[in-house]
């Protein structure tokens, strides 16, 4: 594994980042309006911490490139 994905109080360990991807589109955007825990995806092999935010078109990771 090597994503850690913290959402709205939850989290769930990932393999890639298309797994991430994945899990979010089953996420609504409006949980993040009910929950006042940060989300973020943590990659444990750099330790680099991706902060998540919603937007009307959906989650988006902020600053991750591929």
């Amino acid at each position: 594994m090597r994503y850690k994905l913290m959402m709205c109080g939850f989290s769930a360990m990932c393999e890639d980042m298309q797994e991430v991807r994945d899990r979010l589109k089953v996420i609504p955007v409006e949980r993040a309006e009910l929950e006042s825990s940060e989300c973020y995806v943590f990659d444990l092999h750099s330790a680099q911490k991706y902060e998540i935010i919603p937007t009307p078109k959906g989650w988006v990771i902020q600053g991750y490139e591929e």
